[in-house]
């Protein structure tokens, strides 16, 4: 299970979150994408448009993002990828992150919370 992607955000969240075999595993972004972004073409509203209408969006979107300034991120772990036992073990690690300057939805630990609190005894 993803909690959070690079791509959600409008590609503005600095984690890539999962649980896997292994426990959770911890993406963090090197870099970061610092744009505006046009009308996404994820948007719901735009899904349901005419498929002339959705292209015209989806192109306009994905080549502004291709041209949007990516700057490294100033951090010690950046770029790197962390593991996990447990679910609450990553997201105290997120939590922290989140704190010292990386970005991410703000519905991501409450999402993470909300499983949490679904597999307490």
């Amino acid at each position: 299970m993803s909690y959070c992607r690079w791509s959600d955000d409008d590609f503005r969240c600095d984690f890539y979150a999962y649980g896997d075999r292994d426990g959770y595993r911890l993406h963090l972004a090197g870099v970061r994408t610092v744009w505006d972004p046009p009308p996404s073409p994820y948007d719901l509203k735009v899904i349901r448009t005419e498929p002339g209408e959705f292209r015209q969006v989806y192109r306009q979107y994905h080549q502004a993002l291709e041209r949007a300034e990516r700057i490294p991120i100033k951090h010690p772990l950046a770029g790197q990828m962390l593991q996990f036992n447990t679910l609450e073990e990553m997201r105290a690690k997120m939590a922290e992150l989140l704190a010292e300057g990386f970005r991410a939805p703000d519905w991501v630990l409450e999402r993470i919370d909300d499983e949490i609190g679904e597999t307490a005894p």
